[in-house]
């Protein structure tokens, strides 16, 4: 396992135009964003049931003129929350999965249990908390609720881009397809659109900026965190990658950090990948 990683706490709130965005989606804004800094189990800030009426998925129609140019492949597999992009054989997110996101996956498999795979066999699937604008990526979501999560959305948490997780020795290798779509299957880092969120005090709306090394693919450095399927030997640990909006500016598509499976955290969050 990597270094331990250090939390910050931070507060966002905020609304924003559906313009230069990957999403856009009515949402309800009942209640306030919180954030807290230490791991807490269920103390996540993650969208409010209300928004049932969200199917996770985005529309062109909505995204408006300013919209950043998308390589959304329609023939990945997932079946909900980001588009997906192909880099090489590979499907992933176009963007983490959002506040939006989250919120149609607990609306629709809310107080049932998903199998998950060893360490975290069935998994709940729980209402974690409120924030209220859509278009951030959800955080405060453990690495179990991802597993969950992706699986619901007929894809998996990135792990080996051959299938299956990935050991933690290979994390930035392009044995890992998190790494391998970050650098284009280069282990090259490129940001082809900057202004990445790093060293701030807060996340970005999902897609927004930072389009890296695979057009149509975002946010992969900064913003937040990213589970992916990667545990330790015990089972008890698991690493995240690419930096948060915490993290220095110099971070990139090789930076690894980790923390217990059960970790909540207001910077780590997640996105999703397919054969």
């Amino acid at each position: 396992m990597t270094r331990p990683h250090t939390l910050r706490v931070a507060v966002a709130s905020a609304s924003f135009a559906c313009l230069a965005l990957l999403r856009c989606s009515a949402f309800s804004e009942d209640g306030a964003g919180s954030s807290g800094g230490a791991p807490v189990d269920g103390a996540a800030d993650a969208p409010a049931v209300e928004a049932s009426a969200l199917d996770g998925r985005p529309n062109d129609a909505d995204a408006g003129d300013a919209a950043p140019q998308r390589a959304c492949d329609s023939g990945c597999p997932g079946t909900a929350g980001p588009c997906e992009v192909r880099v090489g054989a590979l499907c992933i997110d176009a963007t983490e999965v959002t506040n939006a996101d989250y919120a149609a996956f607990i609306a629709a498999r809310g107080n049932t249990f998903i199998t998950a795979g060893p360490p975290c066999g069935d998994v709940l699937v729980k209402n974690v908390g409120t924030r209220t604008d859509p278009l951030l990526p959800v955080t405060g979501v453990t690495f179990c609720e991802a597993r969950a999560y992706c699986i619901h959305a007929g894809k998996h948490l990135c792990g080996r881009v051959a299938g299956g997780p990935t050991v933690p020795t290979k994390t930035t290798t392009l044995d890992s397809a998190w790494y391998y779509a970050c650098t284009a299957g280069t282990g090259v880092t490129t940001i082809l659109d900057g202004h990445c969120q790093l060293d701030a005090a807060a996340p970005a709306p999902s897609g927004t900026t930072c389009e890296g090394s695979a057009k149509g693919l975002f946010d992969m450095v900064g913003n937040v965190h990213e589970w992916i399927d990667s545990v330790d030997d015990a089972g008890t640990g698991a690493n995240f990658v690419g930096g948060g909006y915490p993290q220095p500016s110099n971070s990139d598509c090789s930076f690894v950090s980790g923390g217990p499976i059960g970790l909540t955290a207001p910077d780590v969050g997640f996105r999703c990948c397919s054969p």
